[in-house]
């Protein structure tokens, strides 16, 4: 059977159909095996009632390659796409990750400065309670030890399937250490929609942009 294929491809995925189809570009004879029915990946796409429904998660395409870029719109053209995702709590819809409309929708503020004065003054409700808390935590949770971080700051990074994509995690700490930003906790549930980054209240500015500068400004 090998002898009337050049190639073998195991997997339908990116990958694998791109290759095929710069296989048979080229005029070489490729078979493609996958477990599942169809081609795509988790980029496939199912008709239902004449929509095309992402049945995997959204498609969202990055690059700030003209040449990848011009090849992909050679294949298929894209729609403009906002990934907004939006928390509904207790009947109201919140913007996430944090920004500034969600803090406007929490307390009103329209300024940073408005909205870290009442962060500061919820910080000082719990200063002095700390034994208190943490002596809950032993009691219901009964774990071996506990530690408390004081000046911490948290940098959530949210995208679907981020845990099974390749490279996200790399790509993320590159950018913290370019911007001279010391990494102190990470965080990752098995949600896999997102990876929690706790640095110092000092590097939260600079991790923040970093972090959008290497996702949404290059665009990698």
């Amino acid at each position: 059977m090998m002898n009337k294929y050049d190639y073998l491809i195991v997997g339908a995925g990116l990958y694998g159909s791109l290759f095929a189809y710069k296989a048979k570009k080229v005029e070489k004879k490729v078979l493609m095996i996958d477990k599942r029915s169809h081609i795509g990946g988790n980029l496939y796409c199912e008709n239902i009632e004449g929509i095309n429904v992402h049945k995997y998660g959204p498609h969202i395409f990055h690059t700030s390659n003209k040449d990848v870029w011009d090849f992909m719109n050679s294949i298929i053209p894209f729609n403009h796409f906002r990934y907004e995702p939006l928390a509904s709590y207790k009947g109201d819809l919140y913007n996430l990750p944090f920004n500034m409309n969600t803090f406007h929708q929490l307390w009103n503020v329209n300024t940073p400065d408005e909205a870290k004065s009442i962060i500061n003054a919820q910080r000082k409700e719990f200063e002095g309670k700390e034994q208190s808390v943490l002596s809950a935590i032993h009691r219901l949770a009964e774990p071996d030890s506990i530690d408390l971080e004081a000046d911490l700051a948290l940098v959530a990074v949210v995208g679907r399937g981020m845990k099974s994509t390749r490279g996200t995690a790399g790509r993320i700490f590159s950018a913290l250490a370019h911007a001279n930003v010391n990494v102190r906790m990470i965080d990752q549930g098995s949600s896999e929609l997102n990876v929690i980054i706790g640095v110092s209240n000092d590097d939260f500015d600079r991790a923040i942009k970093a972090i959008y500068d290497i996702f949404v400004e290059t665009r990698l």
